[in-house]
């Protein structure tokens, strides 16, 4: 996915994303819940881009870390965030950390869909890691693409123009069929112009992946309320963009 890293080291997205601040509704309720717990422990921002997510959680955390594989995005960080004792950022990518020790991390975030511009093959590659850097009984929250979205996206783009909804079509076709457990789509979200691959997983699928990778005590909430469903049944008939789910090492 060489296209995608190219889109992060362009710097109208670095300065873009070092604009952003403020946390989605999943991202507050999480840092609600863990408020305290995140007090003197290592936590590990993934994919951190321009920093959004960096000052609600370092104000907490005893030490963080901000890690991405643009250069460029650390670069906007390390700008913005300079005067931050307990901060530091480096580049580094999520299938293979080992400047970290084993349990090193007593939570990890990566928020924004980070782990959907993984290559499919190599999505099993992070959970792993991600599980080998937290500490027993540390905490995963991640955010994924809804594969049970693409129907409405097609539909959307169908009534935005013509000419947007073939694009989408012509661009997409001959990739994974809807109805399969994951889909590996170039959807143009967010104005990006047809520039990036984006994995789309069934949140069934999700939970099954991050139980073959070791974890437990899995949730998932609402990227647009906030709120957490009721189990798988209350996810199969999810058509929200994206899901946030949380879970544990035991």
């Amino acid at each position: 996915m060489n296209r995608n890293k190219r889109y992060y080291k362009n710097s109208k997205v670095v300065d873009r994303y070092s604009r952003l601040d403020g946390l989605q509704g999943p991202e507050q309720a999480f840092l609600d819940m863990y408020r305290e717990r995140l007090t003197g422990l290592r936590l590990l921002d993934l994919g951190v881009g321009g920093g959004r997510t960096t000052l609600p959680f370092c104000s907490h955390a005893g030490e963080y870390v901000g890690v991405d594989y643009s250069q460029e995005m650390v670069h906007a960080c390390n700008r913005r965030y300079r005067d931050l004792p307990n901060a530091m950022f480096e580049v580094g990518d999520a299938r293979s950390l080992p400047q970290f020790p084993d349990g090193h991390f007593g939570a990890v975030l990566f928020s924004y869909n980070g782990i959907d511009e993984v290559p499919a093959e190599d999505r099993r590659r992070v959970l792993d890691e991600m599980h080998r850097l937290l500490a027993p009984s540390g905490v995963f929250f991640f955010s994924s693409h809804n594969l049970n979205f693409m129907s409405r996206l097609f539909a959307a783009s169908f009534w935005s123009g013509p000419r947007r909804y073939l694009m989408l079509r012509a661009i997409n076709r001959g990739r994974r069929p809807l109805g399969q457990d994951f889909g590996l789509f170039d959807d143009g979200w967010q104005n990006l112009r047809f520039r990036m691959d984006t994995y789309y997983i069934s949140p069934q699928h999700q939970f099954k992946q991050l139980q073959e990778a070791g974890f437990d005590g899995i949730r998932a909430f609402s990227v647009e309320s906030g709120r957490e469903y009721e189990g798988l049944e209350d996810l199969r008939s999810s058509v929200e963009p994206w899901i946030y789910y949380l879970c544990t090492r035991p």
